[in-house]
């Protein structure tokens, strides 16, 4: 859905939501039981026409995914029960503007931020030691990112240009609960 609320103005948005059930993956060890999921993205573009500002623009999204598996229908469920439930977030914005510099070049600079967030836990039980385990798939795994960008094109020549750009970003990661879910060894 997008609309211009004036002149040199744009907003869109989109969502989407999918649910699925029983669903074969016969690549993998495990088939899907239950799958939800959601996605909403949008933003908003001003344009400045003959200002040393030429366009400034938001963007921002979210998306979320459920889903357990099981290997129920899997050759390999005589000696072993399996079963999967994950989680995963991510959320995002971005902030970006166009500068005019002189007659022709254009300065873009930026600043963009990411949120992803995983959780996995797989449970086994064993049928010959009636031994259940759990593993961490993704341990409360997450990541945030933040970035600066900046991009200079100017023309060179009728068939030459010449862009040059930069980014430097600063991540940092965190599994949370890496080692309160790890079962001892089975044995």
């Amino acid at each position: 859905l997008g609309f211009r609320p004036m002149e040199h103005q744009r907003a869109w948005g989109s969502f989407a939501y999918k649910n699925e059930a029983d669903i074969d993956v016969p690549a993998l060890p495990m088939d899907i039981r239950e799958s939800e999921s959601y996605l909403a993205n949008g933003g908003y573009r001003l344009y400045v026409p003959g200002k040393s500002l030429e366009r400034l623009e938001i963007q921002a999204g979210y998306a979320k995914i459920d889903h357990v598996m099981d290997h129920a229908d899997k050759p390999h469920r005589g000696m072993m029960e399996a079963a999967a439930v994950t989680e995963a977030e991510s959320a995002a914005v971005s902030l970006a503007s166009d500068w005019r510099t002189g007659v022709e070049g254009h300065l873009t600079l930026g600043i963009d931020f990411q949120h992803t967030r995983r959780d996995a836990l797989r449970t086994r039980f064993m049928k010959i030691t009636a031994m259940t385990a759990e593993d961490p798939i993704w341990p409360d795994a997450r990541q945030n990112t933040v970035g600066l960008f900046g991009e200079y094109h100017t023309p060179m020549t009728e068939n030459w240009s010449l862009r040059a750009g930069v980014r430097a970003d600063r991540v940092s990661s965190d599994i949370g609960e890496a080692d309160s879910r790890i079962s001892p060894a089975m044995g």
